[in-house]
């Protein structure tokens, strides 16, 4: 048949990510696109076999999301022909100190005076800012290129690290205890310990 969809009468979901990541060619045209605008504006495509070729196949009980970064610095835009078929959401970054009181609440939380020495609640409020700047300095000298393109680095990198703090049980950090590094073994404080986890997650 020409009539395709989800069976049973059920609806299903495309997720087109990086929408705007296709090669914008020398015309200014994102020839991939063109094909995505069909499907959502159309609901469907043309066969391309050869004893069908031009017949519409329909695609039906389908909706469409799709995401992109904001334009410029070397991101592309995408034709308003097919933005024209999207309810648009603009979310924006929150502000370093947004960022800062959220995840510096999560780790107060998380370590208490009840529990941790001065030392080791002293070092928790440095994570935060401290998280914060290596993460700016990663964006800023770590930039993304064709041949690395995966350098991308997101709130998804910072929660990421903080996860990782959080979900370390409290009891690892609080008995600290004997660790060997380079033939030696030391001492590890419940404030060494934390920073030892901070170091790892980072890595």
């Amino acid at each position: 048949g020409k009539n395709y969809g989800p069976p049973n009468g059920k609806k299903m979901t495309i997720f087109f990510d990086d929408v705007s990541m296709p090669e914008v060619n020398k015309w200014g045209d994102q020839t991939t696109l063109e094909l995505v605008r069909l499907a959502v504006e159309y609901g469907g495509f043309c066969f391309l076999d050869k004893d069908k070729r031009g017949d519409f196949k329909t695609c039906e009980d389908l909706q469409y999301l799709a995401a992109m970064q904001h334009p410029g610095g070397g991101k592309n835009d995408i034709p308003n022909r097919l933005k024209r078929n999207f309810f648009i959401f603009n979310l924006v970054l929150p502000s370093i100190t947004s960022i800062n009181d959220i995840y510096g609440q999560m780790l107060s939380g998380r370590f208490t005076a009840g529990e941790f020495d001065s030392v080791t609640l002293e070092n928790v409020s440095k994570l935060t800012s401290a998280t914060i700047q290596l993460w700016k300095t990663m964006k800023a000298k770590m930039l993304p290129t064709p041949a690395k393109f995966h350098y991308v680095f997101n709130m998804r990198d910072l929660s990421r690290v903080f996860q990782g703090i959080l979900l370390t049980p409290k009891d690892s950090i609080l008995k600290g205890g004997l660790r060997q590094e380079q033939g030696q073994l030391n001492n590890f404080t419940p404030s060494n310990m934390l920073i030892g986890i901070w170091k790892h997650e980072c890595d």
